[in-house]
Parts: C-alpha cells; sequence; structure tokens
C-alpha cells in the first residue's frame, strides 16, 4: 500500500515535469518551415483595424527581403496555378511566377482586395506570386491573403485582410 503510493507519487512527478519542459514556447506553428533570419529580423509590419456596429475589418501589410507565403519553387510555376480549392467556390490557394494584379482581380473573389503596388517602394512593377481566400456564409467572414514580388526593390509584400460583417447590416463596407 506504502509502495504504490510511493510510486503513484513518483509517476505523476515524472508526467507533471514532462508536459511542464515539453511545451511549446509560442504555440502552434504552420508546418511551413523558416526561411532564414528575414522571417524575424527584416520585417516591416503595419496594421489597420476598423469596426463598426454591424463587422470589423484587419487589414496587415509586411515587407520581407524573401517570400513567406509562395512555396520555394513558385518561380518554375506557371504565372498563377490554383494549390487548392476552387476559384469560383468559397475557398482557394493559387501560387505561381507572377501575375500582374490587374489581371488576379478578374479571377473574381480570389482577386478583391489584391494591392497594386509594393508596400515597401510603392512601385507599380509588381506581381502576385501567391494569393488565397476564405468566404464562409452566412457569417459573411472573408479572408484573403497575397504576397507580391516587386521588381523594383527585389522585396516581397504580405498583405493579409479579415472582415466579418453581420447579416443584419444594411450599409456597405465602402
Amino acid at each position: 500500500s506504502f509502495f504504490c503510493f510511493v510510486l503513484c507519487c513518483v509517476f505523476f512527478l515524472v508526467i507533471s515535469v514532462f508536459f511542464f519542459f515539453f511545451q511549446a514556447e509560442d504555440g502552434i506553428r504552420d508546418a511551413q518551415e523558416s526561411r532564414g533570419l528575414g522571417d524575424v529580423y527584416k520585417r516591416q509590419v503595419s496594421t489597420q483595424s476598423t469596426g463598426g456596429g454591424c463587422g470589423a475589418m484587419l487589414d496587415r501589410t509586411q515587407v520581407t527581403e524573401i517570400p513567406n507565403k509562395a512555396p520555394r519553387h513558385y518561380i518554375q510555376l506557371s504565372a498563377l496555378e490554383l494549390l487548392s480549392g476552387d476559384l469560383n467556390g468559397l475557398f482557394g490557394a493559387a501560387a505561381g511566377s507572377g501575375m500582374a494584379p490587374e489581371e488576379v482581380q478578374s479571377l473574381g473573389i480570389m482577386g478583391k482586395y489584391v494591392p497594386s503596388s509594393c508596400a515597401h517602394c510603392g512601385a507599380l512593377d509588381v506581381k502576385v506570386i501567391y494569393a488565397d481566400f476564405e468566404f464562409k456564409f452566412p457569417t459573411s467572414y472573408e479572408k484573403h491573403t497575397f504576397e507580391l514580388e516587386c521588381a523594383a526593390c527585389g522585396k516581397f509584400s504580405q498583405r493579409f485582410l479579415e472582415q466579418t460583417k453581420s447579416d443584419e447590416c444594411t450599409e456597405g463596407w465602402g
């Protein structure tokens, strides 16, 4: 009986120590592997948030030295290839060697909020190398992510936009 008590206490202590030391330091991460110091040390981030009685919008832009969203082999792809989903459906992701923002806008909901200039230098000589979207109805939730490559400065701009809108809203997003 005493031996069982000691054994249970030791087991509990070992399990507690295991969970304490092997927790993730900063949360669950995406499966995408790190692309070097550019991920952490060379970012410029800008975030805007708006909201009203009907919903909210988060618009975040960052600039990096290397691509973060596009697959490593994006240069070898055609201009923009569908990776998953359906461009006419409720979600989709595409990547490629680059497509003009105006052409991406013509793809419908995927290109709804595509930026047309570099977030770093403002140049218009950019190409979209990654785009994804998600739309949920009836909650009117939208999420868009874009990555652009700038020919002028060689940097990569990422734009993340997320918005929610209540179904009872009668006013537009503007």
